[in-house]
């Protein structure tokens, strides 16, 4: 599981959970009292119209968003 390490609102670091030296998964109250949120490859988007592309680390709510949405012209 990817998660990003975020300070003052600044994603500082994103990596798999294990390189932060947890014990076992973190749950979701652990994340975010340890100051980090769980990193997701994916948003809902219209397949016919729309497309996933790479984009650089965005924080969004209780997420940080390594793609974005595009049109298909």
């Amino acid at each position: 599981m990817l998660i990003a390490k975020i300070e003052n609102h600044q994603i500082i670091r994103i990596d798999d959970y294990r390189a932060f030296n947890f014990k076992g998964i973190p749950t979701e109250k652990h994340l975010q009292e340890t100051g980090f949120k769980k990193v997701n490859l994916w948003r809902p988007y219209d397949h016919e119209t729309q497309r996933l592309v790479p984009s650089e680390p965005t924080l969004e709510g209780d997420w940080v968003y390594l793609v974005k949405v595009e049109n298909i012209d």
